[in-house]
């Protein structure tokens, strides 16, 4: 039996381990499966969803986390860039004079910066009639 020699310098430990031959079928995680995996974990992909990018089954992929748990927390830190990214891009949109992005962080960030919603507006302008239905209520009518 010949033997591939094959330059693993670069690769992670994880992936130099996955490569290592045991004997019996390949691996499908090689270093471009690796590569298209962490590439859609980047993009806050499910596993399933990175499984389908990098064209292996999503079993496959959970069964490497869970004989490798170090690599569940790369990505971990992986979905967590794009809600850097996200919070990033909104910041220079804001910088940049955006009203709109101001406004939407301002409703959803800042307590005392809550614009009434037309619900709220309906009902105050509603709010004598149903007093007065309220209060027959009370009184049987």
């Amino acid at each position: 039996m010949v033997r591939a020699n094959i330059d693993c310098s670069d690769l992670t430990e994880e992936v130099r381990m996955a490569n290592k031959n045991k004997g019996g079928r390949p691996t499908v995680m090689t270093k471009d499966v690796f590569g298209k995996l962490e590439e859609a974990f980047a993009v806050d992909a499910s596993v399933v969803e990175a499984a389908i990018y990098a064209g292996v089954h999503h079993d496959t992929v959970y069964d490497y986390i869970n004989k490798n748990p170090e690599y569940s927390e790369r990505i971990e830190k992986l979905r967590g860039l794009t809600g850097l990214r996200a919070k990033i891009n909104l910041n220079t949109s804001i910088k940049e004079g955006n009203t709109h992005d101001s406004k939407w962080h301002l409703e959803r960030r800042d307590p005392d910066y809550k614009p009434k919603s037309s619900q709220d507006v309906n009902i105050g302008a509603h709010k004598n009639l149903i007093d007065a239905i309220l209060a027959k209520k009370k009184c049987g009518k």
